[in-house]
């Protein structure tokens, strides 16, 4: 009965470093994938907050990820303290957020020298 046990607290344990091992490789896949196209990307949560973002962002908008990384995307893309609707803007996101479909859309963001 305890080499049952034991044996199977090692097999979950194999199984358990399987799974981090793949979460890893897949981590590193994605952070890869993103820093490697040369366009501006942003991963935005449902409460518009920024929970990722690519090298090249932050090229072209002079930002360190420390800046951006929980942030607001209105407070990143436009400076503003509220969300763009509060600004007489449209929010091209929130139909993404509503419908949890793809979009496609051209964006400017702001640069940390105001162009």
């Amino acid at each position: 009965m305890l080499y049952d046990l034991s044996h199977k607290l090692e097999k979950e344990y194999d199984e358990q470093k399987l799974v981090e091992k793949e979460h890893r490789e897949s981590k590193h896949y994605y952070r890869s994938l993103i820093n490697h196209i040369h366009e501006d990307i942003l991963v935005i949560d449902r409460d518009y907050r920024i929970t990722d973002v690519n090298k090249t962002f932050l090229i072209t908008s002079g930002r360190t990820r420390e800046e951006v990384i929980g942030k607001h995307c209105y407070e990143i893309s436009h400076g503003y303290n509220t969300p763009c609707e509060d600004h007489g803007e449209e929010c091209m996101l929130s139909k993404v957020i509503a419908t949890g479909k793809p979009q496609s859309f051209w964006h400017q963001h702001l640069h940390t020298e105001g162009w």
